[in-house]
């Protein structure tokens, strides 16, 4: 995929159970998920210091990404995010990732074994269709990425995955 990526999250009181994987538009700020207490959220490829929907997205500290995971500078990422400001479009610039190397890894940190958490990874690409082929595991459970355009609406997404914490870190 080239394009951009940010991660959130929560700690939440959701009664669901196991992995699950929610796909959406991002549109506007507004869906970016503000609910729930957070833990950190993180503008992955460019510095840190913007505010999305009340969520504050500072510099990623290392080891958050695994090393093949590459930065390119697009300025276009967020251009059809309609209701979006130019904090979310500074969020979704930058980032390149998937290295045709095989997998990648996201690691979560700090979080509290058998605690519920909504992690909300924010995805844009103007560039190519890649996208549809991505897939995100998370305890045994994969979501291929699906109906993510390169022009118009959908060029920008938010995937949620809600989780119970078994380990103090876990990997997307």
């Amino acid at each position: 995929i080239t394009g951009a990526l940010a991660l959130s999250i929560l700690s939440t009181a959701s009664a669901a159970t196991g992995v699950v994987f929610t796909q959406s538009e991002l549109l506007a700020d507004t869906d970016v998920q503000a609910d729930g207490i957070l833990l950190y959220a993180y503008n992955f490829a460019a510095p840190g210091g913007q505010t999305v929907n009340g969520i504050p997205f500072t510099t990623m500290p290392a080891g958050v990404l695994s090393s093949n995971w590459q930065t390119y500078p697009y300025s276009d990422a967020c251009t059809d995010c309609g209701g979006a400001t130019a904090q979310l479009g500074t969020v979704l610039n930058t980032l390149a990732f998937i290295n045709p190397d095989g997998a990648e890894t996201i690691t979560l940190a700090g979080l509290t074994i058998g605690q519920r958490y909504r992690a909300q990874v924010l995805m844009s690409n103007d560039v190519n269709d890649t996208g549809n082929r991505e897939q995100f595991i998370m305890g045994g459970v994969t979501h291929t990425m699906s109906s993510w355009t390169t022009n118009g609406p959908g060029t920008s997404v938010a995937l949620t995955v809600e989780f119970t914490a078994e380990s103090t870190t876990e990997a997307i």
